[in-house]
């Protein structure tokens, strides 16, 4: 995305496949390559840029942001756009739909544009700006990036559960600051944001998935994929972890305790607003709450076919191996539940 002049100037390391002494004989050939796969690749079946923030005012509010645009086909563009104001308990959220003749894309770069509303663009070496729009709020916000590339699974590549393969990495720590504007009223903001970027020849039909976002006070992140059927069977997993010296490790494991739901009586979809996770590889143990439970994602447009999900800001608390208690905060994505409450 629009980052890439300054990951010309991060250690190469971060952008090979794995971090490994390589010789000329056995060196490996990254997977994604940046500048270039910041952009779109209109080759590819699914493509999403996705973000997610913390935002403070001044005066000690707390707001959170969800923005996502994201590409089906050469046919389907539409925007995800949520605001959270967890004080006065208000969730704001669309899905918006553009024509093709409303998107716009610069090659091999991040400059992306929905209707002139919703746009991604480079803003500097270090920098790139959102600016998103939704109902009565705007968002102006710079992202400066503190850390590599983190690439997902280790080479920036996962299989889907579906098949086809997705090139997957994530920014995880994006300083931020910028404006909202709440019925035409601006406020500067401050905080840390999270990028997903994710494409290739894939789609999701009936599989659902739990996703987190951490970052950590100890100057870790975690991103943590866990994909499952429509009747709640675990079917694959992604843990990553990015160390404060921004190298990967990744797994294949976790467990998920769901300890506390919650029931949006709109849709009558059934959400989990508490878990455990246990990360048997690193011997982590994660307490995730939700920080508001009415956060969900749904369609409200007979034309919109696409599914509903709960997307939220989340209070973090970790249990290292050795006993030590890290806080942070987080975001967590996850596809409704039916009746069925089993652990998994």
């Amino acid at each position: 995305m629009g980052l890439f002049g300054c990951l010309l100037l991060l250690p190469a390391c971060f952008f090979s496949s794995r971090n490994v002494s390589q010789s000329p004989k056995n060196k490996i050939i990254p997977l994604i390559h940046f500048p270039a796969d910041h952009g779109n690749h209109k080759g590819s079946l699914t493509e999403w840029w996705y973000f997610n923030g913390h935002l403070n005012t001044d005066s000690g509010k707390n707001y959170s942001y969800g923005f996502s645009l994201f590409r089906a086909t050469a046919l389907v563009y539409f925007a995800h756009v949520s605001f959270t104001d967890e004080k006065d308990q208000q969730f704001v959220f669309d899905r918006i739909f553009y024509p093709f003749s409303k998107v716009k894309f610069q090659k091999n770069s991040v400059g992306i544009s929905y209707g002139n509303e919703q746009v991604i663009e480079q803003a500097g070496l270090h920098t790139f700006r959102l600016k998103g729009k939704l109902k009565n709020i705007g968002i102006d916000l710079v992202l400066n990036i503190e850390k590599a590339p983190m690439l997902v699974n280790g080479d920036g590549k996962i299989d889907m559960p579906e098949g086809g393969e997705s090139f997957y990495y994530s920014l995880t720590r994006l300083k931020t600051k910028g404006v909202v504007s709440i019925d035409g009223t601006p406020m500067p903001v401050t905080g840390s944001s999270w990028m997903d970027h994710q494409w290739g020849n894939f789609y999701v039909m009936d599989k659902g998935w739990d996703w987190f976002s951490f970052q950590m006070e100890d100057s870790t992140e975690y991103n943590l994929y866990s994909f499952r059927n429509s009747r709640g069977r675990t079917l694959k997993q992604f843990v990553n972890v990015l160390n404060d010296q921004s190298k990967i490790s990744s797994y294949r494991e976790m467990k998920i305790l769901r300890s506390s739901w919650w029931e949006n009586k709109v849709t009558s979809n059934k959400y989990i607003t508490a878990w455990k996770l246990i990360l048997p590889g690193r011997r982590d143990t994660f307490f995730v709450d939700a920080n508001m439970n009415n956060q969900e994602i749904y369609a409200r447009k007979r034309s919109d076919f696409f599914p509903s999900y709960w997307e939220g800001r989340c209070t973090v608390i970790k249990k290292t191996a050795d006993g030590r208690i890290v806080r942070g905060q987080g975001f967590a994505e996850h596809f409704p539940f039916g009746g069925n409450k089993k652990e998994k």
